[in-house]
């Protein structure tokens, strides 16, 4: 079957319709796949971060008390005393500004 004229134009245009649309649900349907897997991606960076960020304020803590320990007055006076042979002056031996 042959078909002229405006009849022929109208199903050619409704055929370049037909396929544009399969065309752009096509890349509807790729974005939203790509979407989804780069969402993935980023919600385990995310994960991943917030672990690395848990473990940073863990050792923060323990560094904090290591030196709050390090520095004691007592631990100082240990050092002082111990390694370093220092002693405490007495009353006659402080200098006075």
């Amino acid at each position: 079957m042959h078909i002229d004229g405006p009849l022929q134009q109208k199903l050619n245009s409704q055929i370049l319709v037909t396929i544009v649309m399969w065309l752009l649900v096509i890349a509807a349907a790729i974005g939203v796949v790509y979407n989804k897997h780069m969402t993935r991606l980023l919600h385990a960076k995310v994960q991943s971060l917030h672990k690395e960020s848990v473990a940073v304020q863990n050792e923060r803590g323990r560094l904090l008390l290591e030196k709050a320990t390090l520095t004691a007055d007592a631990r100082m006076e240990q050092i002082a005393g111990g390694q370093l042979n220092m002693v405490m002056p007495t009353k006659v031996e402080l200098i006075k500004p």
